[in-house]
């Protein structure tokens, strides 16, 4: 595998649609492919062109992340197939996704964040996420990087989804992550689900957990697997 990073186009065909580019998750260790390809096919089924940001086959450390993943965003967009832009993280992915959805000049329509990885703050914080986002800088920048306390003014809409019980990341990061766009008024719609373990992707059984039967993955989460609708509805009224 290549060690550079970079946005993988899965376009739907060779005509303008929008794209759904996505941000995996992986503790900002690695980008899993069960929230990879796979979640641009089910996109590409709704009419949608999507991309896949690969963004940890070099772990860079934040801010060089940062300003790296804004480069790469802003060419990418160029590409005449495209017409509006939104952006999907999972996890980790949900925090860069953020992260970069704050600071990027390119105009995206939307985002649409799925178990996010947001604060920093260590009652909720992600550790792994953290450590390995910011590696020997914790200290200095480990508050610039809890991202419900960002400026959201003149944000994009965002689509959340979490479910209750997540033991992983605690659901209080989409919490105040709402609380805080509220207080931008910035348009959010939040769906939190009763049950389900973290990491779930499309919870289908495309995205199954290795040691799990695919088809009892499918039949225990398809209550979350509605998620998708959820959001596509959501993108078609922006």
């Amino acid at each position: 595998m290549s060690l550079q990073n970079r946005i993988i186009p899965y376009f739907l065909d060779d005509s303008i649609r929008d794209v759904v580019i996505v941000f995996p998750g992986g503790g900002y260790s690695y980008t899993s492919p069960r929230e990879a390809k796979v979640v641009c096919e089910a996109f590409h089924k709704q009419g949608f062109h999507g991309a896949v940001f690969e963004y940890r086959n070099e772990l860079l450390t934040y801010p060089s992340l940062l300003q790296e993943g804004l480069g790469l965003l802003e060419t990418f967009v160029n590409d005449q197939r495209i017409q509006r832009v939104f952006l999907l993280g999972f996890s980790a992915g949900g925090h860069y996704a953020l992260l970069l959805s704050i600071h990027t000049k390119i105009k995206h329509q939307g985002l649409i964040l799925a178990y996010p990885v947001v604060s920093s703050k260590e009652a909720i914080r992600h550790d792994h996420s953290f450590h390995m986002l910011l590696g020997d800088q914790m200290d200095e920048y480990i508050e610039e990087c809890s991202l419900e306390d960002a400026n959201f003014e003149h944000h994009p809409p965002v689509f959340l989804w979490h479910t209750m019980d997540d033991s992983v990341v605690n659901v209080e990061n989409s919490f105040v992550l709402v609380d805080s766009l509220r207080s931008y008024q910035v348009p959010v719609e939040l769906h939190i689900f009763e049950s389900g373990p973290h990491g779930l992707s499309l919870a289908t059984r495309d995205v199954a957990f290795e040691h799990l039967d695919p088809v009892e993955f499918e039949k225990k989460h398809q209550h979350v697997s509605k998620w998708l609708d959820l959001a596509v509805s959501w993108l078609k009224r922006q």
